[in-house]
This record gives C-alpha cells, structure tokens and sequence, in this order.
C-alpha cells in the first residue's frame, strides 16, 4: 500500500537532511552546546540523563527551557558549525543510511542534502564518507526555525516541482516545514526527535530504519 501511494505520487526527487538523519552527529553536537556553547553564551546545559526526554520536545520549547534566545541563537549556530567542523572526520554514518542512498541512486532517483549546517561542513563529511557520486546537489542556509524558506528557495534554485519531492528529515520542523509548502515528508526515528514527537507532527511517513525508505519508494 505504502508502495502504491508513492508511485501514485510521483516522486523523482529525494532530500535529506543532514544532521541526525545522514550523520550520527547528536552525541557531538550535544557535547559542543554543553562544553562551548552553554558556558560562552550563558545557557543552561544538557543533562546527560534528559536526553531522551528532550528527544519529545519542539525545538521552540528547549529553547525556552535552556535560556537561548533569538538573539543569541545566530551567533550560536556560526560557533557550533565551527566546532564540528573539527569532529565532522569522526563522525560516521547512521546505520544503514550509507546502502539505501547507493540504492536509490542506482534506481535513478534525484538525490540532494539540505541543512543548517555549512556547506564546508557537509561535503567534508561526504568526501569522508566517500559519498560524493551518490548527490545531485547540497543546498545549505541559515533558516534557524524558518526552514521552510530554505526548502522554497532551494526548489525554485534546482528547478524542482514540489509534489515530486521528497524531504526525509529527523526533526519536528522538517515535517512543518514541508507540509508548508506541500512537499511530502518522511520522519525518521533515529535522529532528533523521537517517534512520538514525530508522529504527532504527522509525517507523510513515518520511517523506523534506513531499509523501509527503499522499500516504500
């Protein structure tokens, strides 16, 4: 059935985001906030043991609860770029993600990166990773809560139609933000945000592993 809808749907074109969904970087980015952003910015740290917790919340809620608001948020996120910079070599891939993107690529899919993280960042990551032949396209800016500005820019930059896009995201946001411009979503657990979050943001589909995005296209 879940095959069916998508063929009916006519999708030509993948995205991913990149943090949480391609790259297992939330232990590091959790490490830089905790280490170098809450001590410089004076915010209040992550408690190793409320992770999960935090995992359920909307990103407008932890920043109310930990004490960064919007006007230190943009120099935050230039610092916490610049940190990962020096991990992104470290970091490795989440499970699985590496086969279905060779998959989809063989089968001819458009496949494209679209991040808050900096251009610089993400295709060191990807030459690590030996990933470059498997992306048509990154497409990098700095839309902080307002990502679906990103996602309309970088359409009308590709010269993408919306209904034959797909945004694969871990966050709470990206669903949001495709719903408001009518691109399909597909939430995946293993990133940001929990299941739970996930599913009352009401993905188009809501994805457990790696192995059931290749499945269902």
């Amino acid at each position: 059935m879940i095959q069916d809808a998508m063929k009916n749907q006519a999708v030509t074109t993948v995205v991913f985001d990149f943090d949480g969904t391609i790259a297992d970087s939330l232990v590091s980015l959790v490490g830089i906030y905790n280490t170098v952003l809450a001590p410089l910015f004076d915010t209040r740290p992550v408690d190793p043991s409320q992770q999960e917790r935090l995992r359920s919340r909307h990103p407008r809620e932890l920043m109310r609860e930990f004490g960064v608001t919007w006007r230190k948020l943009p120099r935050m996120v230039v610092r916490a770029r610049k940190e990962l910079n020096r991990r992104i070599p470290k970091l490795s891939t989440q499970d699985g993600i590496g086969e279905v993107l060779h998959e989809l690529k063989e089968r001819d899919f458009t496949l494209g990166i679209l991040s808050s993280n900096s251009t610089k960042n993400v295709n060191l990551f990807i030459e690590t990773h030996q990933m470059e032949s498997l992306f048509d396209f990154i497409y990098t800016g700095k839309h902080l809560l307002g990502k679906h500005r990103i996602i309309r820019s970088m359409l009308r930059h590709h010269h993408l139609h919306a209904p034959n896009v797909l945004y694969v995201g871990d966050e709470v946001r990206d669903i949001e933000a495709g719903r408001k411009i009518g691109v399909k979503t597909a939430g995946v657990t293993w990133g940001f945000n929990s299941k739970d979050a996930l599913q009352k943001a009401a993905p188009d589909f809501l994805i457990e592993r790696p192995r059931q995005l290749a499945e269902m296209l």
